[in-house]
């Protein structure tokens, strides 16, 4: 009651219950994958179990450095078109890592080891996984 926004009933009931499904392993997972969501940790800080989860849940692609936001956008699902990738990258509506993306181009610098989030406006669902090849 001292302090609802931190939502500790919420998240031991979802803890209790994703573990009773799913087992210790997959709980402990599912929360590094909210973590990261959510920036509280890194993309580049995630193992490779976090990591082979989080293909399984969100969109994913591979790119180059030097590539193009646009086609990074259309080939992991979040633009349906070139022209809708623009307008995205016009509205400032695309963040790197949670951060607005101000360069239509990928560079080495939005990388974290060898890994970004890329997402269309705020809501976390419309989150994508891009791996450098």
């Amino acid at each position: 009651r001292k302090d609802p926004k931190n939502r500790y009933a919420q998240k031991t009931l979802a803890q209790e219950v994703t573990k009773i499904v799913h087992g210790d392993q997959q709980m402990n997972i599912a929360e590094q994958l909210t973590k990261v969501l959510v920036n509280e940790i890194s993309v580049g800080d995630m193992g490779d179990l976090e990591i082979d989860a989080m293909r399984k849940e969100l969109p994913s692609t591979k790119t180059t450095v030097g590539n193009s936001l646009v086609e990074v956008l259309v080939n992991c699902g979040l633009a349906s078109s070139n022209s809708e990738a623009r307008q995205l990258i016009n509205d400032k509506a695309i963040y790197i890592n949670n951060k607005m993306v101000e360069n239509p181009i990928i560079q080495n610098s939005d990388f974290q080891n060898g890994r970004l989030l890329i997402r269309k406006g705020k809501v976390l669902k419309n989150t994508a996984l891009v791996e450098l090849s």
